[in-house]
């Protein structure tokens, strides 16, 4: 079993590029930010407020992961699969 812990980022406006693995925003609000995202910890998000500006960038781990979706959709053969794999309320849990 994997013990979790986050950096903890309270009442803040935050803008720019952001790296967020690792982090737990509470009650942050982002102005025009590029969450940076690398495949570590998954960032948490409670009762934040977002700017139309919000965008995301993956790099490491997290972009290739998002590579091998791709590559695996060419041409749409893996329509089904990720239609599951994005469905509203399923998350994948890790191996204990």
């Amino acid at each position: 079993m994997t013990i979790e812990t986050w950096n903890e980022v309270r009442n803040q406006q935050l803008e720019g590029p952001i790296d967020v693995d690792g982090n737990h925003y509470i009650g942050c609000k982002f102005g025009s930010v590029q969450f940076r995202y690398g495949g570590g910890q998954l960032p948490r998000f409670e009762e934040c407020e977002y700017a139309d500006g919000v965008n995301w960038f993956f790099h490491g781990p997290a972009l290739r992961t998002i590579r091998l979706l791709q590559f695996q959709n060419m041409g749409g053969a893996a329509q089904q699969m990720l239609a599951e794999l994005f469905k509203p309320d399923f998350v994948l849990a890790e191996e204990a």
